[in-house]
């Protein structure tokens, strides 16, 4: 099961480096709900000072193969990353790195109910044992966040 977890996200991963990130704003699909229907999440960009700060603390967790492999989309990383980056994540505040890199992110429907809107005030209920799930939408806002530059690439 790990093993299709894994290559499912690094899909996931390879798949971002054909994703416009330039835009302040960006939706995308990703995976499906109880009833079939594509998720989609908008990652709007997060300010200057709170994607200061981010940048950071995510590359220290996440490492930067990883970071890397996120930004530019090349899937270059292997299990051992993914066992660092756990071991980090119960050292440096997993939940709230997550929750600041999300703040600007709404979704089309949430899970288990009708209707959709910012992602944080269901967070809990939404990503509930979704775990893959939510590391697809944080690598995608990331992608969005962190892949530059973008005012020399217009």
């Amino acid at each position: 099961m790990l093993d299709s977890m894994l290559a499912s996200g690094l899909a996931f991963v390879e798949g971002l480096k054909d994703v416009d990130c330039k835009p302040g704003i960006v939706q995308l699909a990703i995976d499906t709900d109880d009833q079939g229907a594509p998720l989609v999440y908008t990652s709007a960009k997060l300010p200057a000072s709170v994607g200061l700060e981010l940048m950071p603390r995510v590359t220290t967790l996440i490492g930067s193969a990883l970071t890397r492999s996120v930004v530019t989309g090349d899937g270059a990383f292997d299990a051992t990353v993914i066992v660092r980056v756990a071991d980090r994540a119960m050292h440096d505040g997993l939940v709230p790195l997550v929750r600041d890199l999300l703040q600007r992110v709404q979704v089309s429907r949430y899970r288990g109910g009708p209707g959709g809107g910012p992602l944080l005030p269901k967070f809990d209920d939404h990503f509930a044992g979704e775990y893959s799930h939510l590391a697809k939408v944080c690598a995608f806002v990331m992608a969005h966040n962190l892949r530059g530059p973008t005012f020399g690439a217009r």
